[in-house]
């Protein structure tokens, strides 16, 4: 079940009640039971792999903490690393390098080499919940957390329902004392939930599914289109991914809170960044937050020599790019930001950061970084590595600007996207979105102030329900395919 369904309506409002009704030593068990319920919708047969994770990462934890020997600790975190990351390998890449061995052999004249390669099912959410698991191993062994014991616990942090499919990535230190801990009935808490529940499915179900129609259109069939209209459809996309995750993470955090967790803010304004350095600060920030710990720092991070640290950095983009599918036009989106991260780097160790900008030079900032961000977009969104280069190079080309040919050409086919009100649609959208975001960003106790006078937030609650279930559809959230 998705958070823009019915059925996970209904499954919330039993677990709410039920759950606020139980006795504490009841809570835990029942919010683990409806997790596996919750997981198992998808598909049962997958739990096994959380069951296998939950079981290797509690006890290599534990014993990691019982042992002062060294190398029994090293050990101990080896099988956590190697059984984890083989399992990520096996259901998620395996396919992939197959693939790409039988298409080499053929390169290179071997026949006979069938094309055919294992089709794997990825199991939803494994590389989110793989990536928390293993945090906690590591942090026990860095001494930076201690165990927990209670084996119900810990495998309600590792299959906690609100975050289990697309994250935040919650790190231990933050996730596990709440389940430990006693939790209240809140009243606020809950009408704050509420919020960011509608707010999260405005961003999905109205603007997200929205923009989705002309994004799903135009990288269909990019050879038929415009440098126009693939110029609209990527800039849509950047905000169609982007509220589709954070409408995601916003739905996670109200229903956490709701039950009275809190779970990691993963997004913060990303398109008002003025470079990418601050960009990735922004954006995704547990799976950033995850990488610079845990990589990115493995690695020796900038207390090593220019070239050294320019590899680091570039590994950890390269990594990233993977971590989000087995597809070559991941590893050349991880490249572009990496590339356009270290030249972010460079240019404020050359120039330096300025004491004082004046708004026309944080404006041109922001645009420049947004064009990056959306130019890497492509080769995230594009079916194929060939299909993101024909796109980037229509777009760089600067020819056939006009929307006309298209809009008559899916006219003809009955297809509507492509007209001017829709686009009038998505634009209205975007602007409305990040004016409310800039505001926020910038004025985040103004806007909380206003909000708290019930002529100004009723009309607009019940504005964003009825706009929720005019446009209701139960599309899958990006994200859930990685």
């Amino acid at each position: 079940m998705i958070f823009n369904s019915y059925q996970f309506i209904i499954f919330f409002f039993v677990v709410f009640v039920v759950y606020w009704n139980l006795a504490r030593i009841w809570q835990n068990r029942f919010l683990l039971v409806s997790s596996y319920v919750f997981y198992g919708w998808w598909s049962w047969k997958f739990l096994f792999l959380i069951f296998l994770a939950t079981f290797i990462n509690y006890f290599c934890g534990s014993w990691i903490h019982k042992t002062n020997n060294p190398r029994k600790r090293k050990f101990f975190l080896c099988v956590s690393l190697v059984t984890t990351l083989m399992t990520l390998f096996f259901f998620k890449y395996s396919g992939f390098f197959v693939s790409e061995y039988y298409d080499f052999l053929n390169f290179f004249g071997v026949e006979n080499i069938s094309k055919r390669f294992w089709r794997i099912a990825l199991p939803v959410g494994i590389s989110f919940y793989t990536f928390q698991t293993l945090s906690y191993t590591i942090d026990v062994y860095r001494v930076k957390l201690k165990p927990v014991f209670n084996y119900i616990d810990f495998s309600l942090f590792v299959v906690f329902f609100p975050q289990l499919v697309a994250g935040p990535i919650e790190r231990a230190s933050h996730l596990l004392p709440q389940i430990t801990c006693n939790r209240t009935y809140d009243y606020n808490k809950i009408i704050s939930g509420l919020r960011l529940v509608l707010y999260g499915m405005f961003q999905k179900i109205v603007i997200a599914d929205t923009l989705a129609k002309v994004v799903d259109t135009a990288y269909k069939k990019p050879y038929t289109q415009t440098s126009a209209t693939l110029i609209a459809a990527t800039c849509f996309f950047a905000f169609q991914i982007y509220c589709d995750f954070a409408g995601y993470t916003n739905i996670a955090r109200g229903v956490a809170r709701m039950l009275g967790f809190d779970i990691c803010l993963n997004f913060k304004a990303p398109y008002f960044s003025k470079n990418l350095v601050e960009f990735w600060r922004r954006w995704h920030m547990s799976l950033t937050g995850w990488f610079r710990d845990y990589v990115y720092i493995s690695l020796g991070g900038n207390r090593v020599s220019q070239y050294r640290h320019f590899f680091n950095v570039m590994a950890v983009f390269l990594l990233s790019g993977l971590w989000h599918g087995a597809n070559l036009t991941f590893i050349m989106w991880g490249f572009i930001h990496g590339l356009f991260f270290l030249l972010s780097l460079i240019l404020t160790k050359l120039i330096g950061k300025a004491k004082h900008e004046n708004i026309a030079v944080h404006i041109v900032k922001i645009f420049a970084t947004f064009s990056v961000v959306c130019f890497a977009w492509i080769f995230f969104r594009a079916n194929s590595l060939s299909e993101s280069f024909y796109i980037a190079g229509k777009l760089l080309a600067f020819n056939s600007f006009s929307l006309e040919p298209v809009i008559e050409y899916y006219a003809i086919k009955g297809v509507s996207v492509f007209s001017p009100s829709n686009i009038q649609v998505g634009v209205a959208l975007i602007c409305g979105l990040m004016a409310l975001e800039l505001a926020y960003y910038y004025y985040p106790l103004k806007v909380l102030n206003l909000f708290k006078h019930r002529w100004i937030s009723y009309p607009l609650y019940y504005t964003m329900i009825a706009l929720c279930l005019f446009c209701t559809s139960e599309t899958p959230f990006i994200y859930f395919q990685f």
